[in-house]
């Protein structure tokens, strides 16, 4: 009965004072989401959902917001805290997980929802989004390099999760802006019995929702080259490159991207399935060298590819 209920639901589904932009963000779909969190009571057991994101150049992180759903509209009353992670990538999942301390490169753990670091936001009947100010938080922001990194959150809540499932109070939302890797969950204790006790896709759990390749998050911060006033489209730049599968086209907060053309050496242009922003799957491409055409709102610029 607790598996069944597991699948079933996983189914259904303060802001600083530093000045702040979005830096990376995946909307919402408001109908279902995945499990993650930390029960309390009982045994204490903790599963979490993790999604991906990149920076396009070096960062200061100020807050990350996610947005959720409680269906019983009363995750107020039952959170007793929050924690937030960002991992490193390893090969298309977080280089570490919450049961292992130390292996993130942030770990903001229980925050405690009276904290000035932490907001809750109820916009809407059974809507819960949750803010973390890392500035706040810590003291300073989170500073990360050009490349791709993994967030996981953990409401903490007085549940039993033998008795209750811990969609019980808040479910991370999925989003249609697929990036990167799929979505990923894990369970370390293998408490459910699914086995599930490395990083495992969400689309594909027996069972599950196999929507379910993206989750819905909002990164702020500042992009340190475009505080320094170096020309955005000097940071416009392909990861990763040479490249095998699939290409993420990498721009800063201040560009649009509008078309990409894809050329050979001999002026051949390619077609591509270009339905997700700024990635291009290369993986049925020969090997060899490849011109892109990249049209922005703030111009136009060439580079080149390399295809393994």
């Amino acid at each position: 009965m607790k598996k069944i209920t597991f699948l079933a639901l996983l189914v259904l589904g303060s802001v600083s004072s530093w000045a702040q932009t979005t830096v990376f963000e995946q909307n919402a779909i408001n109908a279902s989401g995945t499990i993650t969190g930390y029960a309390n009571l009982g045994t204490p057991v903790g599963i979490y959902s993790a999604d991906d994101f990149i920076l396009s150049g070096s960062t200061d992180i100020h807050s990350i917001t996610v947005y959720g759903v409680q269906i019983d509209d009363n995750a107020e009353t039952l959170l007793t805290g929050f924690s937030l992670y960002i991992y490193a990538d390893s090969s298309g999942s977080p280089s570490g997980n919450p049961s292992v301390p130390g292996s993130g490169l942030l770990e903001i753990v229980n925050l405690s929802p009276s904290s000035t670091a932490f907001t809750l936001d109820h916009p809407g009947t059974s809507l819960y989004n949750f803010t973390v100010d890392i500035v706040e938080a810590q003291g300073t922001a989170l500073t990360l390099s050009t490349g791709i990194y993994w967030l996981v959150v953990a409401p903490h809540g007085d549940l039993d999760a033998s008795v209750a499932p811990l969609t019980a109070y808040w479910e991370w939302l999925f989003s249609n802006d697929i990036n990167l890797s799929d979505a990923k969950i894990i369970d370390p204790a293998d408490f459910y019995g699914f086995g599930l006790t490395s990083w495992f896709p969400i689309s594909l759990i027996p069972g599950g929702n196999t929507n379910g390749k993206a989750l819905a998050f909002t990164i702020t911060g500042d992009n340190n080259a475009a505080v320094a006033g170096i020309d955005p489209l000097k940071q416009v730049s392909l990861f990763p490159n040479p490249v095998s599968d699939k290409l993420q086209i990498q721009v800063p907060p201040s560009i649009e991207l509008k078309s990409v053309a894809v050329y050979d050496l001999m002026g051949k242009q390619y077609q591509f399935n270009q339905s997700i922003d700024k990635v291009l799957d290369f993986s049925r491409m020969a090997t060899g060298v490849y011109i892109l055409e990249i049209e922005t709102n703030m111009g136009n610029l060439t580079k080149k590819l390399i295809k393994n």
